[in-house]
């Protein structure tokens, strides 16, 4: 008699907090406060699986500046947002682990932070034009390069640069290095960062049963104008439909 009674009391429990997870989604998707984060495939050949579409969004990674030791990996933390006047969220006003007292702010989850990198700006005078080119470059910390030295780097034919090395350095010297003589390049800017990734709880969106190919279609079209709605309350989000080119997406 105990043991049945204590399974149907296992079962009601079960069925009680499946309902209150539904009414509690329910409220925020009624009553929240509407914004809207920019989304990104995560890969575009392969974007959308079975009946949900995979989202990604731009504000997912936050740079840290390497003397901000307030977070740690899996720690809990709020997010608050800078939005405009139509709730198209820019960026992120501030991460902590005191609540805010606005209200564009949700409750989220540190996933990983990664090793330190650093955004370099590096002057070049072209050798045909005479002019200063100024290029950019993100990449790990050189622990061997300062600002003003002299360096060179690697590039692709679009100018992205994937590496650089100072010129005294013979193990970085190649035939990919673009200089005749070693013309003088010079770091102007060095800035050391950190990559925090944050879990927003909300990367998938379901859909209707046979739509899933036409809305990855419309997603690849329009892929840098499109949109997820949230609805936000008590630091809760959920995912009300997305935005793809100005359609709305249910």
């Amino acid at each position: 008699m105990k043991k049945t009674l204590s399974f149907w009391l296992i079962i009601l429990f079960q069925i009680a907090l499946l309902f209150t997870i539904i009414i509690r989604y329910e409220y925020v998707l009624n009553t929240g406060q509407e914004i809207f984060m920019k989304i990104r495939p995560v890969d575009p050949r392969d974007y959308f699986r079975g009946d949900y579409v995979t989202l990604n969004y731009d504000l997912r990674t936050y740079k840290l500046d390497i003397n901000d030791t307030r977070f740690t990996e899996w720690e809990k933390v709020y997010v608050e947002f800078n939005s405009d006047e139509n709730n198209f969220v820019e960026s992120i006003k501030n991460i902590s682990t005191e609540k805010p007292e606005t209200w564009t702010y949700i409750y989220s989850e540190v996933q990983n932070i990664y090793w330190w990198k650093a955004e370099y700006k590096i002057s070049h005078i072209d050798k045909d034009t005479w002019e200063n080119v100024e290029l950019s470059y993100t990449g790990y910390v050189y622990d061997n390069i300062k600002e003003w030295d002299n360096i060179t780097f690697w590039y692709r034919d679009d100018w992205t640069i994937y590496n650089i090395g100072k010129i005294d350095d013979k193990n970085m010297v190649n035939e990919r290095i673009i200089d005749e003589t070693y013309n003088t390049w010079a770091i102007l800017y060095a800035s050391w960062y950190r990559d925090m990734i944050l879990d927003f709880w909300a990367d998938r969106f379901f859909v209707k049963e046979g739509t899933g190919h036409d809305i990855e279609d419309e997603f690849r079209e329009h892929r840098d104008d499109s949109y997820v709605s949230w609805k936000i309350k008590n630091w809760k989000n959920v995912i009300d439909y997305l935005l793809v080119w100005w359609k709305k997406i249910k």
